[in-house]
C-alpha cells in the first residue's frame, strides 16, 4: 500500500505538470488542454479523475494496518472496565449450572450460551438465546434483570477510576452518532451513555446501561482514523453511506474508473 501511494502521487504530479492550459483559461475547453491523443489521452483523463480516489483509497487501506501504532497509542486505559465490573471474576459466587433450573428461569427459550459477568461488584449471568436476544440474570437469586443500570451509578464509577481527569460531557444517547453506529450487520445497543474526558488525548467512552459494560472507546487519533479510514476507504460518510442506491452507484463508478485506468496503463506499457 505504501508503494501504491507513491505510484499514485507520481501519476498525479506528472498529470499536473503535463497540463498546459492557454490564456485566457476556459473551463469549457479543459479537455483541449490535454497534451495527448489516442489511448494516452484516455489514460491521462482517467488517471487525473480517478487518481485522487486511488490515492485516498490506498492510503486509507494502509492506515487500516495501523503503521507504527499511530492511532491506538495514548488515551485513558482499561481501568474503566475494572471500574464497571467492580473487581475480578470470582467463580465461587456463581451456582452450578442446572438445566432444569434454567428451564424454570427462562421457560420455552433455547439457551445458546451463558456468560459469567461481574457488574458493579455483583455476579450475573448473561444468557444468549436464539437470534440476538440477550437476558441478564442475577447469579444469587436467578432473577431476570428488567431495569437498566442507573446512569448516575455508571458515571460515578467511571469518574472514580480517573479522579485526576475532568469530565467534559456525560450524555445518554438514544440515537447513534458519527463514531458509535451500525457497521454492516452489527447494530450496537441503544441507549448508550457517552462520556467525554479532558485527558490529553480527549478520550470518549460509550457504556451500555442495559448490561453495565463498555461497548466503545475512542481517543482523538481513533476518531480521526474513523474519517480517514472508514470515510475514504468505504465512503462511510453519513450523507453518502446511508443514501442508497447513490452509494452503490458511486462505488461501482469509482471501481470501474480504477479498473479502466489500470487496464489502459497495462495496455500502453
Amino acid at each position: 500500500s505504501g508503494l501504491g501511494c507513491v505510484l499514485a502521487i507520481i501519476g498525479i504530479v506528472v498529470g499536473l505538470l503535463q497540463f498546459t492550459p492557454t490564456r485566457p483559461f476556459r473551463f469549457k475547453r479543459i479537455l483541449s488542454y490535454v497534451p495527448y491523443t489516442g489511448w494516452m489521452r484516455w489514460h491521462y483523463i482517467t488517471g487525473v479523475v480517478f487518481g485522487i480516489f486511488t490515492l485516498t483509497w490506498v492510503f486509507s487501506g494502509m492506515l487500516s494496518m495501523e503503521p507504527w501504532f499511530w492511532s491506538s497509542r495514548g488515551g485513558l486505559g482499561p481501568g474503566v472496565r475494572q471500574a464497571l465490573s467492580g473487581g475480578d471474576l470470582d467463580m465461587a459466587l456463581y451456582p452450578t449450572i442446572d438445566a432444569a433450573v434454567w428451564e424454570r428461569v427462562l421457560p420455552g427459550q433455547t439457551i445458546k450460551e451463558i456468560d459469567f459477568r461481574r457488574i458493579q461488584g455483583d455476579p450475573y449471568f448473561l444468557v444468549s438465546g436464539a437470534g440476538e436476544k440477550r437476558t441478564l440474570v442475577r447469579a444469587d437469586s436467578l432473577q431476570i434483570v428488567e431495569d437498566v443500570f442507573s446512569t448516575e451509578s455508571l458515571i460515578d464509577r467511571v469518574k472514580d477510576s480517573y479522579p485526576q481527569v475532568g469530565v467534559l460531557e456525560s450524555q445518554l444517547l438514544s440515537e447513534y452518532d458519527s463514531y458509535y453506529y451500525p457497521r454492516g450487520e452489527l447494530s450496537p445497543p441503544l441507549p448508550v451513555l457517552r462520556m467525554k474526558f479532558d485527558d490529553p488525548d480527549k478520550t470518549w467512552f460509550y457504556i451500555d446501561p442495559n448490561f453495565g459494560q463498555l461497548v466503545g472507546r475512542y481517543q482523538r487519533r481513533q476518531r480521526l482514523e474513523r474519517w480517514i479510514y472508514n470515510g475514504f476507504h468505504s465512503l462511510d460518510f453519513g450523507f453518502w453511506y446511508y443514501n442508497r442506491p447513490f452509494w452503490d452507484i458511486s462505488v461501482i463508478v469509482l471501481s470501474a474508473g480504477g479498473i479502466g485506468t489500470s487496464v489502459i496503463g497495462l495496455f500502453l506499457g
